[in-house]
């Protein structure tokens, strides 16, 4: 089974502006796994977003993307349009 979802990252016109948008594809055997994937990866950005540190922390990998952290306005995991 395969869910499709989009990455979206929004930054401050300061570091470039405009948005990032990458999409993911989730693959398991039942919805569960693929719900259980798409929580952790939610909590990570989360985490991530929630720290407030960008000197010891300065960027994060997520599904081989590297992120920096300084300039980020908001990041939305949502589900794909196509």
């Amino acid at each position: 089974m395969q869910r499709k979802m989009k990455l979206e990252i929004w930054l401050a016109k300061a570091n470039g502006g405009g948005n990032i948008a990458l999409d993911l594809l989730y693959e398991g055997k039942t919805l569960t796994e693929i719900a259980n994937q798409i929580d952790r990866d939610q909590e990570e950005i989360f985490y991530y977003m929630n720290t407030g540190d960008t000197k010891k922390q300065q960027c994060f990998c997520f599904q081989g993307m590297m992120i920096r952290k300084a300039g980020i306005q908001a990041i939305r995991l949502s589900e794909a349009d196509f």
